[in-house]
């Protein structure tokens, strides 16, 4: 992916759309003409400004179907979503119902296979009964990835560390309290800011609620062994470097 120079380059891509006998680049079937940088081209191809995660050699493209290479690669670039929702004891259960709601709402604006969520309770200060019939209820009716997990060490980074392993495969965490609420369009529009408009953005706010870079906060989290902390951090660090958006 890089040239002689160096530089993220676009040959080799399948994506790389050529003209001539001796192949020229004339555009990106990809759309990610915004990274090219402004210089003379190198062996016939677009250097890029940084890199790009739509690159795809031709060995991906191999027993793939050509008219769904792109969707299957955007596909596989679209950002995942981690959502951890912290039943308040001093609130009534059913903000925990409002909460999911709102995450429901924003999945199915976007893509429920690129969304999954944790319920974490307290050990047992909620009726088991109750709290599986939320899980299931979002898992089976509303076709949402939705798992319970139950804190009964007393050790804080232990409870977080098992908390959020059960959401690793995602891009970003978003952590909320029960009664907490996002737009629907929160996770669209990240969506939007990241792969389309190729904003280098780090962290996004809705509602006071936020989404981080995975990245960045699993880099910071051992400076503080706490997550709120350590999203704090993650936040201030954002809004000073410009990598911060809300939404």
């Amino acid at each position: 992916m890089k040239s002689k120079s160096g530089e993220y380059n676009c040959k080799g891509c399948i994506f790389a759309e050529t003209a001539g006998p001796d192949p020229v680049q004339i555009g990106c079937e990809a759309g990610r003409e915004k990274l090219y940088q402004r210089k003379p081209l190198t062996d016939g191809y677009h250097d890029l400004t940084r890199f790009c995660n739509m690159y795809r050699p031709v060995e991906w493209a191999e027993g793939r179907d050509p008219e769904k290479c792109k969707a299957d690669a955007e596909l596989e670039v679209r950002p995942w979503f981690g959502v951890v929702v912290y039943d308040q004891l001093d609130k009534d259960i059913n903000e925990i119902r409002k909460t999911m709601d709102s995450v429901v709402d924003a999945a199915r604006e976007y893509n429920p296979k690129k969304v999954g969520c944790v319920l974490a309770f307290c050990s047992d200060k909620r009726p088991i009964g109750t709290t599986t019939d939320i899980s299931n209820h979002y898992t089976l009716e509303e076709k949402i990835a939705c798992k319970n997990i139950y804190i009964w060490t007393e050790d804080p980074v232990e409870a977080e560390r098992e908390i959020w392993e059960k959401v690793t495969r995602a891009t970003h965490f978003v952590k909320l309290s029960s009664g907490d609420t996002i737009d629907k369009n929160f996770f669209k529009d990240i969506d939007q800011s990241i792969h389309y408009d190729l904003e280098k953005v780090l962290c996004f706010e809705n509602n006071g609620n936020f989404a981080i870079c995975k990245r960045m906060a699993r880099s910071l989290y051992h400076d503080f062994n706490n997550y709120d902390l350590m999203e704090s951090c993650v936040v201030n660090t954002c809004k000073d470097k410009g990598y911060y958006k809300k939404i």
